[in-house]
C-alpha cells in the first residue's frame, strides 16, 4: 500500500475494493475497460477472452473485477485509471467538483435547461450555476 496516490485510498482500503459491488452493478461497458487493461498487460488474453464469453455486465464485471484484485496494487490503480476516463460517475464519490470549481457542501446542483429546436435537435443547453459554455448538438431522430 506504500505509494499509492492519496486519491486511490481510505483509511488504508484501495477504492476498488471499497467499491466492489457498486462497480459490479455499475458497470456497462465492461469489455472497452478489459481492452485496456489487456493493452497494458493487466490481463491475460484468456481472461479477456472469458469476459467476451460472458452473457451479462455484472458477470463479466465480477471476473474482470476478481482478476485484477489478485494482481495487486498496480493493477488495482491501472484498473481506476481506466475507470476514471471510461466510467468518471461512477467512480466519483459524489459531485466534489463542477467545471473544475469545488461545489460548497449543501450548494444547490446545476440545474439544466435545454431548447428543442425541430427533428428532436436540442442545441445550447442552458446550465445555471456553472460555467459550462455550450452549445451541445444532439440528434434524437
Amino acid at each position: 500500500m506504500a505509494g499509492a496516490p492519496v486519491s486511490f485510498m481510505v483509511d488504508g482500503i484501495h477504492f476498488v475494493e471499497r467499491n466492489r459491488t457498486k462497480l459490479i452493478n455499475g458497470v456497462r461497458m465492461v469489455v472497452p475497460i478489459a481492452d485496456e487493461l489487456l493493452d497494458k498487460g493487466v490481463i491475460q488474453q484468456e481472461c479477456y477472452d472469458d469476459i467476451k464469453e460472458t452473457k451479462t455486465p455484472q458477470e463479466q464485471m465480477r471476473k474482470l473485477y476478481d482478476n485484477v484484485v489478485a494482481k495487486g496494487q498496480k493493477a488495482k490503480e491501472i484498473f481506476y485509471r481506466i475507470l476514471q476516463m471510461k466510467e468518471p460517475l461512477l467512480v466519483s464519490d459524489g459531485p466534489s467538483h463542477v467545471d473544475g470549481a469545488p461545489v460548497q457542501p449543501g450548494a444547490a446542483a446545476p440545474q439544466v435547461s435545454m431548447s428543442a429546436t425541430t427533428g428532436g435537435r436540442i442545441v445550447a443547453p442552458q446550465i445555471s450555476g456553472s460555467n459550462f459554455q455550450g452549445p451541445v448538438n444532439m440528434n434524437f431522430s
